[in-house]
């Protein structure tokens, strides 16, 4: 391209006369209208010269490129261009563009206007071009095989470098005596190869089209295969396919394992039990999977450990294992039937529960009945168990049996039947006179009562601990009365007072129970949301229960919540007349109520005390001793109940 240089522009306009006509339009020749894919980097403009062009005093040509027909981005008045057009003044009709146009696949305009001595001529005609992307082939500026040399059958890696990302659908291809390969990679490309052939060789790498046809020049490398050194002896490997983490004792355990060689010349495997005992056995070359057993007689937990030997005693890395061996576990059958026979009975009468099992009963459990009563073991072997009661509640009743172990944890599916208990046909009778609830016998401190043919017998306990005269009164001094002794079972029973204090007569609890056996849900603290039940603690029988230790009642600190069992034994009927199963009265408007001897334990409420008892069928139930007829039944843990401790 040339320019004019101002100087001799000076000198042009000073040699040159004033007077001169207005340039024709150039004829424009390339590129031809309607040019398509155009290189974008090399496009060469020409023009003829304008035909008036001495006359006119032409000394120079315009060209005018731009990206819309309008060449809205040139200015005419500064003869400059902005980003969308571009703008030359040559002093030839030949204009080659070296430099890329602006954008790959775009319609350009184009026009050319000659230079005058006094003014410019017209502008030419406007032709239009489509450039396209130009494919650029990259150089490959480095190649290698590395390993150089590389031992015979072992992997060779050739590399090429590219100075530009390859166009699309071309590849970078190898050839080192087997064609053409195909690399990869992303300036950078590989491909690793296995060799047989021995010697110096050479190799090429190039680029090639979808065509695979050489773009470009290629770059030559070398590359040596040498034959492997003589072999040593190569250690055996042991690899570990399966072994259980635990098993039971005296069960069988079994490891499988595999071994191979590279020199094939395998031995035997040495397995350590991690117990004191081992053993050995030969393996078979190639790659030998084996499985070799042992039997604990001892239950924790053991390390194994295996080695496996060639014949020139080269051994493998050792594989271990840790195994956890456990005692068995008793397999407790299902209850596959219930019945209760027969299924409805009057009043009075016996039925009898029976349970049939899948299989026989392991030591240590039992067969278990709950028919509103708590749990009753029934008795049997094999496969049938069956005992008969004489359940008092009339009515559709609900039974359940299950198995049970020696905490009374059932164990297994709980099986549930019905039966019904109706009352006889009404008979006038004429009602007995309550039995004498004055004591029959007196002696010392020692008073004893009968009713029916029970037996009871109390004395009275101070708050010091010491026995006292049955004439004693409630009270708070040291040798009051505050506890009452049962002679026939030595338990020491808590007698409620009325002051308003910690074990006032009127206070109620809601059942709670931390530790120990609670049937699966310890209860309710502090009333469930109810603390004005009672003063002197929280309202929970495990709170009272501390702070009555805490007091020291009667010189103890063992007071506990009394067993369902052990607060039954404290019913008393006037009339005499008690269930033999369940202990309760039975003649519910013949007793005097409270069911209690209340010479002995006075202020109390004709009302349920609660039990440590959880219902083991309901874990939110808590058994209580309903004194008012003497029985007993379950209710919710969040219920207000009565409290008498024991200890």
């Amino acid at each position: 391209m040339k320019f004019l240089s101002p100087f001799l522009l000076i000198l042009w306009f000073i040699s040159t006369p004033v007077f001169a006509e207005q340039a024709m339009p150039p004829e424009l020749v390339l590129p031809a209208d309607l040019t398509k894919n155009a290189s974008k980097q090399a496009i060469k403009f020409s023009w003829k010269k304008t035909s008036n062009a001495v006359a006119a005093k032409v000394y120079a040509y315009r060209l005018l490129i731009s990206e819309n027909s309008r060449f809205n981005g040139y200015s005419y008045s500064t003869g400059s261009c902005n980003n969308s057009c571009i703008f030359a003044e040559v002093d030839s009709t030949t204009f080659d563009y070296s430099t890329d146009l602006r954008l790959s696949n775009k319609v350009y305009y184009w026009k050319v206007q000659a230079v005058g001595a006094v003014e410019n001529g017209a502008w030419s005609t406007t032709r239009t071009i489509q450039t396209k992307k130009d494919i650029v082939i990259p150089t490959i500026t480095a190649v290698s095989a590395m390993p150089n040399p590389v031992i015979q059958n072992y992997a060779l890696t050739f590399s090429a470098t590219l100075n530009n990302p390859l166009p699309p659908n071309y590849n970078v291809k190898v050839d080192y005596g087997n064609g053409l390969t195909t690399m990869t990679g992303n300036m950078t490309y590989s491909t690793t190869k296995t060799l047989t052939k021995l010697g110096v060789q050479n190799f090429t790498v190039g680029v090639y089209d979808e065509k695979n046809s050489l773009k470009g020049q290629t770059v030559s490398g070398q590359f040596e295969v040498i034959a492997p050194p003589p072999p040593e002896n190569i250690a055996p490997i042991l690899k570990k396919l399966s072994a259980a983490n635990s098993t039971v004792l005296g069960e069988s355990y079994d490891i499988e394992l595999e071994a191979s060689d590279f020199d094939n010349n395998l031995s035997s495997v040495l397995i350590d039990w991690g117990d004191g005992s081992s053993n050995s056995q030969p393996v078979s070359n190639g790659y030998a999977s084996f499985s070799i057993s042992h039997s604990y007689d001892t239950a924790g937990t053991f390390s194994w450990s295996a080695i496996v030997f060639d014949k020139k005693d080269a051994q493998s890395e050792t594989v271990s294992q840790k195994v956890t061996i456990s005692k068995p576990v008793a397999k407790v059958p299902s209850i596959s039937a219930v019945s209760a026979t027969p299924n409805s009975v009057t009043t009075g009468n016996s039925i009898t529960f029976s349970a049939t099992l899948s299989a026989t009963l392991p030591t240590g459990y039992s067969v278990k009945v709950d028919y509103g009563n708590g749990l009753i073991t029934l008795s049997g072997s094999g496969t049938n168990y069956s005992i008969s009661k004489t359940p008092t509640n009339t009515g559709q009743q609900l039974f359940s049996i299950g198995i049970y172990d020696s905490k009374s944890v059932l164990k297994s599916n709980s099986m549930t039947g019905n039966f019904e208990i109706v009352e006889p046909a009404p008979v006038m009778i004429e009602t007995p006179k309550p039995v004498e609830t004055k004591p029959t016998t007196t002696n010392g401190n020692v008073e004893t009562f009968k009713s029916g043919s029970k037996t009871f017998s109390y004395t009275k306990i101070a708050n010091d601990g010491s026995e006292l005269p049955k004439t004693a009164k409630l009270g708070t001094g040291s040798k009051d009365w505050a506890c009452t002794k049962d002679n026939n079972t030595g338990l020491i029973w808590e007698v409620k007072t009325t002051d308003g204090g910690l074990r006032d007569k009127d206070w109620e609890y809601s059942w709670y129970k931390p530790d120990g056996d609670n049937g699966g849900s310890v209860g309710y603290q502090n009333g469930n949301g109810h603390p004005e039940w009672c003063k002197g603690s929280d309202c929970d029988t495990y709170a009272f229960t501390n702070a009555v230790n805490k007091q020291g009642l009667c010189g103890a600190k063992d007071w506990r919540m009394p067993t369902r069992d052990e607060l039954q034994g404290l019913v008393y009927c006037s009339d005499g007349k008690y269930d033999s199963d369940d202990g309760e009265c039975t003649n519910y408007n013949s007793v005097t109520r409270p069911t209690i001897n209340t010479t002995y334990f006075p202020n109390t409420e004709s009302n349920w005390f609660w039990s440590s008892s959880p219902n083991a069928f309901l874990s939110s139930y808590a058994w209580y001793v309903y004194f008012d007829y003497g029985g007993s039944d379950s209710d919710y843990k969040h219920g207000s109940g009565f409290v008498r401790l024991v200890r």
